[in-house]
């Protein structure tokens, strides 16, 4: 019929975290993506992708980002965590104490022989190896809290949620809120972006414009 068009509504983003404006629908959707795609690959060499959460111990609250980072990412190690992806969070929320300085690190990423401790009906025993049982022995050891939560409905969709409530760090001119580590790095996993998504009329095919 002329005179009809068909329409999609785009939000023009400056994409950058730190804006009150574009961060949520703008920044954040585009970092999903970016993440969603890496992981879907490593996911074919790796197993299933799980949301941990790392708490960091008091003692170490005063630490700066780069070296409580670095500390992190050994913990996971030691735990058996091979690689991923790092969202930090430097505040939680509660109604008695609103916003309050906690630190911690949302994970997307994936557990050598993957999580077994998941739906396992045994209580845990010295010399089992799992997940849960590695993670008992070294936080007696380094006070970190790393919990495993339950399965995601959507990778894009949990990397959204947490990059959209996410902290940055306003006196570096280009803070990375999300970093990868392990077998999910750059260096370690090479794949073939799929290029800038291009939007397609349904009636005649062409790129919108």
């Amino acid at each position: 019929v002329w005179g009809l068009a068909y329409i999609r509504k785009v939000f023009h983003s400056c994409d950058k975290p730190s804006c009150p404006v574009c961060y949520k629908y703008g920044w954040a959707p585009r970092e999903a993506g970016k993440i969603e795609e890496r992981l879907a690959e490593a996911s074919k060499r790796f197993g299933q992708v799980e949301h941990i959460v790392c708490s960091v111990p008091v003692r170490d609250y005063g630490l700066g980002y780069d070296v409580l980072r670095h500390r992190v990412v050994k913990v996971l190690r030691d735990r058996g965590v091979i690689g991923g992806v790092l969202i930090f969070h430097g505040f939680r929320y509660s109604l008695r104490e609103w916003w309050y300085w906690s630190p911690h690190f949302h994970v997307l990423g994936f557990i050598a022989g993957g999580y077994r401790c998941r739906g396992c009906k045994r209580k845990c025993f010295k010399g089992c190896e799992g997940f849960d049982n590695r993670n008992y022995r070294c936080y007696e050891k380094d006070g970190y809290v790393v919990k495993v939560l339950g399965k995601r409905k959507t990778i894009g969709g949990t990397a959204w949620y947490q990059l959209n409530h996410s902290s940055i760090d306003i006196t570096k001119k280009r803070f990375h809120v999300s970093t990868l580590f392990g077998v999910v790095s750059y260096r370690k996993l090479k794949i073939e972006s799929g290029g800038s998504r291009r939007y397609v009329c349904p009636v005649c095919g062409h790129n919108l414009e």
